[in-house]
């Protein structure tokens, strides 16, 4: 049995679901703002491509790396679809492209030496 389910019954599995769910959408929203204006920064300084730099005329949004972005999530989406990928290995792909690496792996013991 789940564990939110033991604690508070389904009240709280309903919880914990909502929860989730708005911390995925969160997470997106996160990635749809401002991954577009990194991309817009750096074609301005002239380290990406200089379309990326172009914003829309009324809603002043860098709409092009709005588009880029778009675009890679249904790349990891369609390739997660093929090849009958499960959430681990997303996130796993996810976080090896963006350079995440197990935290566990650096942390070393610290000894006072006297």
């Amino acid at each position: 049995m789940w564990k939110e389910r033991r604690l508070l019954g389904k009240p709280g599995l309903i919880i914990m679901g909502t929860v989730s769910i708005l911390a995925a959408v969160a997470t997106c929203d996160t990635y749809l703002v401002a991954v577009p204006r990194m991309l817009y920064g750096l074609s301005r300084e002239g380290m990406l491509p200089k379309f990326f730099s172009y914003l829309h005329s009324t809603i002043r949004m860098p709409w092009y790396g709005i588009f880029f972005v778009v675009a890679l999530i249904l790349v990891v989406i369609v390739y997660a679809f093929i090849n009958n990928a499960n959430i681990e290995s997303i996130t796993t792909m996810i976080s090896v492209a963006l350079g995440y690496r197990n935290r566990s792996m650096y942390v070393y013991d610290l000894h006072i030496i006297r």
